[in-house]
Parts: C-alpha cells; structure tokens; sequence
C-alpha cells in the first residue's frame, strides 16, 4: 500500500484500490481466512460495471482454488471456466494455459475424467503453439494419468512418451525412463508387443548403473521388455522371437548379477525372480520342460530368501503346465504344495490359492 501511493494511477487500467484489495483477499485466504479472502474477492469484482480481465481472472483464481480446497468441485469448475474464458478473450495466452490446467483438474477431481481430457488437450495445443515446454510436459503427464483413470491406452501411450522424449532433452532419465515404462505397459495393453518390447528397452538403457539401484532397474526393465517380446497373439510369432528374448535376459542376468546383498536387498532372491521370469517366457512359447526346470529354480531361490507369498507363483506355473502337458496327477501334486505353502490364515486371499482352485476345478471337470 505504501509503495502504491508512489505509482501514478493513470499506468494501471485497474484503480489501485481494487489492486490491493484483491492482493488482500490472496493474502487472506493464503493465511487461513479462506471466507473472508472470498468474499473481498467477490466484492472487488462487483464495485464497478467493468472489471479489469486481470482483476476478474485474479479473482476467479482465488474462487476457484478455494473451492477445491473444501470439495466443492463444481463450483471450482465454473469459477475456472469463468477464468479460462477471460484469458482467452483477452488473448493473454500463457495465463489461458494456466487456466485451462486448473480448470482440467478440477473436472478430473470431480471423475469427469472426458471433459478433463478435452480441456487439458487444448492447454496443451496452446501451451505447443507458445513453445512452452515445460508447461506442455506437465500436460502430456497429466494426460497420461487421465487416460490411465479412463483405461484410454491411447492416450496413455502418446502422452507418456511425448512426456518422456522432452524428460531426456532436460537430461531427466530416470523420470523418461519411468514413463517410457508406462508408454510401453499401454502398448502391451493394446496388444503391440514388439512396441512394448522397445520401449521397455530404452527404459533400461537409461538406467544409471553406475549405482546398484540403477543396476537392478535396468535388469528389471530388460526382463519386462523379454517378456513382452514373446507376449505374441500366436504361438508361432512368439516362439520366433525365443532366441532373442534368451539374449535379452541374459543381459538382464548380467546387469544384476554384481549386486550385493544388502538389508533391503537379497541377490537370492533377485535371481529368482529371473528364473519366474524365464519359466513364463519358456511356457509362454510352449517350451514345457525347460520352463519346469526354471520353476524349480525359481521356487528355491524364493524359499531361500523366505518369501513363501511369491514363492507360490512358481509353483502355480508348474502346476498349470503340468496340466497342459497332461499330467493331472502332478498337476495336483504341486495344487497340494501351493496349498501347503500358504496354509496359514495370513495367506487368505493370496492371488496363488484362487488360480490353483479355478485349476483343480477345470481338472474334475476333466477327469
């Protein structure tokens, strides 16, 4: 207010009154005062006929925020809208961005989860022609969660890796390497298994392995990119790509393999999770037999790092490969040791005991 008294009032469009009022409401309602902060802000912009665009977007900002701080979302949407629509008019492009963000939010916190998207796809149009990159990346990465929430693979792979190229220009990788995983998880999704296969490894080749954890991640990522190349709609496509899923795993193999024990970690058990790994590829091109063998392995890798809950997963394999291989009587066998394995009551529910039960089921049905 003092500095105010200084600026002549004819370099503002705005009355300098109404400027500081409205700071006033800001302040109020950053403090605490959310109810008074509200009503100052209302009634800056109803003193005159005309408001400032400035002032009327300052203060729907204000409106809306509060809003949303107390779960009012719809209010919060008109309030942003009121906003969005004042920038555009004005021109004022960057500040239009601003607004259609907010606004994009608040309809996602009310799960109107389309109308968010439409929003947030023309901030991005804008915030691309402005050559805001930073604002666009923000964007792309609220894009990708709303198609998550929306189940919209699309859109989660376009924005997660448009997210992802500007992440590796600001030098970003772990964050790149991150959504070029989500990139390729919706590309699995939407049955490009090959595209998955890619991504997965550029997500890996961005690790920093200079560090263990970067070592285990990238092991990690090339796993999942094996996985997905064999994770073909037929048989013969998948088992043509086995030679180079057993070469990518091998890497995954090594990239570990120098990791050592810690509190939180267990090379027994990172080894295992190889060999799970391995079995599902092998079954997954109908290499029975040595896919058997890397179930064991894995099994043992998991008991001896006393993990009994992931344990059962190998276990469940062997038991669904011994039934397409025709052996019911292992099949049950190993139904037996899942049973077993997880006959405590804190294993109730576990994931293993209702696919062994659908299993058992099929085979009476069989027999």
């Amino acid at each position: 207010a003092r500095a105010a008294d200084a600026v002549p009032e004819d370099r503002h469009a705005e009355q300098m009154d109404d400027i500081l009022d409205m700071a006033r409401a800001e302040v109020l309602a950053e403090c605490g005062d959310v109810y008074n902060g509200c009503l100052l802000a209302e009634e800056v912009m109803r003193r005159h006929e005309k408001v400032s665009p400035v002032l009327a977007a300052r203060g729907r900002r204000l409106l809306g925020i509060s809003s949303m701080e107390v779960g009012q979302f719809d209010e919060a949407i008109a309030q942003f809208r009121e906003q969005a629509n004042i920038m555009l008019a004005a021109g004022i492009t960057l500040y239009a961005v601003a607004s259609l963000l907010s606004l994009g939010s608040a309809l996602e916190a009310s799960e109107r989860y389309l109308e968010s998207a439409e929003v947030l796809e023309s901030a991005l149009s804008l915030a691309q022609r402005t050559g805001a990159r930073s604002i666009a990346l923000y964007l792309h990465r609220l894009l990708a969660q709303t198609g998550m929430a929306m189940g919209e693979e699309e859109s989660v792979a376009e924005h997660s890796l448009a997210a992802a190229r500007i992440l590796q220009e600001q030098g970003r990788r772990a964050l790149a390497a991150e959504y070029l995983s989500h990139a390729a998880m919706a590309a699995s999704n939407l049955k490009d298994n090959v595209g998955a296969a890619a991504l997965f490894r550029q997500a890996a080749d961005l690790e920093d392995t200079r560090t263990d954890q970067g070592c285990l991640d990238r092991g990690r990522a090339l796993r999942r990119s094996a996985r997905a190349l064999v994770d073909d709609l037929t048989l013969p496509m998948a088992r043509a790509r086995l030679d180079e899923a057993r070469e990518i795993m091998e890497e995954a193999r090594q990239a570990f393999a120098g990791v050592a024990d810690t509190e939180g970690y267990s090379s027994a058990w990172e080894i295992g999770d190889w060999h799970d790994d391995m079995a599902w590829i092998l079954w997954r091109v109908g290499e029975h037999a040595e896919a058997l063998d890397h179930c064991k392995r894995s099994f043992t890798c998991y008991v001896s790092a006393k993990d009994r809950g992931t344990a059962a997963h190998p276990l469940t394999l062997m038991a669904l490969i011994h039934a397409e291989m025709g052996d019911s009587k292992a099949a049950r066998e190993d139904i037996g040791r899942v049973r077993r394995l997880l006959g405590h009551q804190r294993w109730e529910g576990h994931p293993a005991l209702e696919r062994v039960t659908s299993l058992e089921e099929a085979l009476d049905k069989a027999s």
